[in-house]
């Protein structure tokens, strides 16, 4: 092996993680996220006021639950309605688990980034906008 080879190994082996000659070592390459800090603490709060908005309305049904003036109608309109908010309640814990972490707005199909705007709208987003096409046609 000439020399120039055996110096262009030794610098990147000695390549700090992270940096573009580490990505070259490991064969991906570290791209950037689509949002900046700015963007992250607004996602972060968007979280936080949807999450006390579905633990205001769980409580506002269960109140009006017990308190049993209702029809059947309205019992079972309020019952679908906590079951889809539960769910809801569910997706946005998991975002804010995932927010601190490393992976927070990466698709869980492709594993690219999610697009900022989609994450702006939906936080609790787990797909990319592609993944979610493909998953919602193989679906039908």
């Amino acid at each position: 092996m000439p020399a120039k080879d055996a110096s262009n190994i030794k610098v990147k082996l000695s390549a700090k993680p992270g940096s573009s000659a580490a990505a070259g070592l490991s064969g991906v390459a570290r791209e950037k996220r689509p949002w900046n800090a700015r963007t992250k603490v607004a996602i972060g709060r968007m979280l936080d006021q949807e999450i006390a908005r579905l633990i205001a309305s769980e409580k506002a049904i269960d109140q009006r639950t017990r308190v049993g003036a209702q029809s059947a109608g309205d019992n079972e309109v309020d019952a679908s309605l906590a079951d889809l908010e539960a769910r809801e309640l569910t997706d946005l814990q998991s975002a804010k688990l995932r927010f601190g972490r490393h992976d927070f707005g990466r698709c869980a199909l492709c594993e690219q980034w999610i697009e900022k705007q989609r994450l702006l709208a939906l936080p609790s987003a787990r797909t990319c906008v592609a993944c979610a096409h493909l998953a919602a046609s193989a679906g039908n």
